[in-house]
């Protein structure tokens, strides 16, 4: 025996309805977390980016003899095209 539903009553269209609303809810949440992960790791990535270029262009540098060490010397990061002084 299995129980009767009425899918023409209020109480199942509005269960249903609400249902649907839930889930159109749940899927907004998810996409803004990943949106939010992949700004993250953009961000994230560039920032090592810039690092890592800046550690290639020292070794480099360095290897060229074009990089010397000496006390107090004010640190300067060239990125790409720009020069800044940290």
């Amino acid at each position: 025996m299995r129980p009767r539903h009425n899918v023409e009553g209020g109480y199942f269209i509005d269960s249903y309805r609400s249902e649907i609303e839930v889930l159109k809810q749940k899927r907004e949440l998810l996409k803004e977390i990943i949106a939010f992960q992949v700004d993250q790791e953009k961000q994230s990535n560039e920032e090592l980016r810039l690092y890592n270029e800046l550690k290639f262009r020292k070794i480099n540098d360095f290897l060229n003899k074009e990089f010397y060490y000496t006390e107090n010397q004010p640190r300067i990061q060239m990125t790409g095209v720009h020069e800044e002084e940290s």
